[in-house]
């Protein structure tokens, strides 16, 4: 008469679950990164390691309703509500983007019942130093600039785009 064998997951080679439920999570990181297309929302332990993350995509919503604020407070939730049965009590809120998402992903994260300790604006600016050179590059070579930019010729409006520009060019 053969043994029987085991199978994975049973009482008799004492493993149970997942390793993932086991692990208990009292600190994290919430980056909430916040499009005008979708909102992303990831948790993370304090090590920077992913432990649940959630997005608009994935929360069913397609096409322009994914850039909603609906979209967002549904995708923090979802990866919010995994965290909270791990453990997680206090979080740091990292929010990044320009998008609509970001207020209603913090109200949702606020509701969801964690401690929040500091909640910095990621977003990066833009620097009027790239633009700055690119009109004088422009304006040494004699090319036109875009309308949009201002427009024309520049071998006659130097003096314009000097006094539009918050810096001062190199070479005036």
């Amino acid at each position: 008469m053969a043994k029987a064998i085991p199978r994975v997951g049973s009482r008799r080679n004492g493993r149970i679950g997942s390793r993932k439920s086991a692990r208990r999570i009292p600190k994290g990181v919430i980056h909430v990164q916040a499009s005008f297309n979708n909102t992303i929302v990831t948790v993370t332990d304090v090590r920077g390691r992913v432990v649940s993350w959630s997005s608009a995509g994935t929360c069913g919503f397609r096409g322009t309703r994914r850039g909603t604020p609906f979209a967002a407070q549904t995708a923090a939730g979802n990866a919010i509500r995994a965290v909270v049965d791990q453990g997680m009590q206090r979080a740091e809120v990292m929010i990044k983007g320009p998008g609509l998402g970001r207020d209603a992903a913090l109200r949702a994260i606020r509701r969801s019942g964690i401690l929040l300790t500091f909640v910095p604006s990621a977003t990066p600016m833009p620097s009027q130093i790239f633009f700055t050179r690119q009109i004088h590059l422009s304006a040494s070579k004699g090319l036109e600039l875009p309308w949009k930019l201002g427009g024309r010729c520049l071998k006659n409006s130097r003096r314009a785009i000097i006094l539009r520009s918050p810096f001062p060019l190199p070479g005036t």
